[in-house]
């Protein structure tokens, strides 16, 4: 069994989310200090209560994957899950 959620990014993992036909939209939008990495926001107020379901359980099983690396290879650095950094020095 995969272990926690912590340490996932939602913003990261939406392109994944978006290929399993499930939508959101990452917590980081919703902080002003861009805090909410681990955060999403679902809307489940139009579709019939089988489509949420099926949606819940689709985007579950990105959850569970995402879980799998992370444990497997490590939660990437967040230069790199969060965009560029400010430029190094140059090398000569």
């Amino acid at each position: 069994m995969p272990g926690s959620t912590e340490g996932l990014d939602a913003k990261a993992m939406l392109p994944r989310a978006t290929s399993a036909r499930v939508a959101y939209v990452p917590g980081t939008g919703f902080y002003a200090d861009d805090s909410g990495q681990a955060n999403m926001r679902l809307s489940f107020c139009y579709p019939p209560p089988e489509r949420i379901r099926e949606g819940v359980r689709r985007l579950g099983d990105v959850i569970t994957q995402e879980i799998t690396l992370r444990d497997t290879f490590g939660a990437a650095p967040a230069r790199l899950v969060h965009g560029p950094q400010a430029p190094g020095p140059e090398l000569p």
